[in-house]
């Protein structure tokens, strides 16, 4: 049920406007929905109201933006086809989660599919900007991590553990600002740790055991003062641990 004041002013939330109506006061989560839907708002003068009979709103329209990337993804990789039909909605495909919040409605906040997946990571989905987890362990993926990884800032969960991918890490992923897990262990990426993993301060679990890791611990990772778990072995990383971790 939805709730009119006196004044004209609609509350989708009853609850809510019961808060509004006793204090006397907007109710902040209120004013937040109702400024960003386009409605006025609430106003503190309301003091009469009226419970209304309203439909449940309409899901958030899909992003095209995401869906197109999402069917490149698709027409590349032959295993994706049966996951995500040509016939049906996109908002149906399994392993793929869509926001419905403020902000990220319509968005592809979530992807999670394990096994069977080959191919390589396409450097679209650096366009999914909404994206929270990337979930894609125990499959058989190949190549590099996209340098377009680093436009996903509000990234928070990285899981490619068990594949075959390979060569170093771009330092993109340093741009990473929200990161809280970075799993890549198991795959056969080599090279030096990029200084650039010192940025994300927000990471608190590093796994990127067994693979192909060489040259010494950046400093830089003693930046990263919230890490709770951090799994190095199975490299061959030489040097000493930096005293800043």
């Amino acid at each position: 049920r939805a709730v009119r004041f006196g004044c004209g002013h609609l509350v989708a939330c009853a609850t809510c406007a019961q808060t509004l109506h006793s204090r006397g006061d907007p109710c902040p989560y209120c004013r937040q929905v109702l400024d960003s839907a386009g409605f006025v708002n609430v106003s503190p003068e309301a003091h009469e109201a009226t419970y209304l009979e309203v439909e449940a709103a309409p899901p958030p329209p899909l992003s095209t933006c995401d869906a197109d990337v999402l069917r490149l993804w698709r027409d590349r990789c032959p295993e994706l086809r049966a996951l995500w039909p040509v016939n049906a909605a996109v908002s149906t495909w399994e392993g793929v989660t869509f926001g419905s919040w403020l902000g990220a409605a319509g968005r592809v906040v979530n992807i999670d599919i394990h096994e069977g997946l080959t191919g390589e990571l396409p450097s679209e989905l650096g366009r999914l900007t909404a994206l929270n987890s990337l979930s894609l362990e125990y499959n058989s993926l190949t190549g590099g991590l996209p340098v377009t990884l680093g436009q996903l800032t509000a990234l928070e969960h990285l899981d490619l553990r068990n594949n075959n991918l390979s060569g170093t890490l771009p330092p993109e992923l340093g741009l990473l600002s929200a990161l809280q897990h970075l799993q890549l262990g198991e795959n056969q990426f080599s090279g030096a740790l990029p200084a650039e993993l010192g940025r994300l301060t927000a990471l608190y679990a590093l796994e990127i055991e067994d693979n192909q890791f060489t040259g010494v611990l950046p400093v830089e990772l003693g930046q990263l003062t919230g890490l709770d778990f951090l799994n190095l072995g199975g490299n061959q990383l030489s040097g000493t641990i930096p005293a800043e971790l």
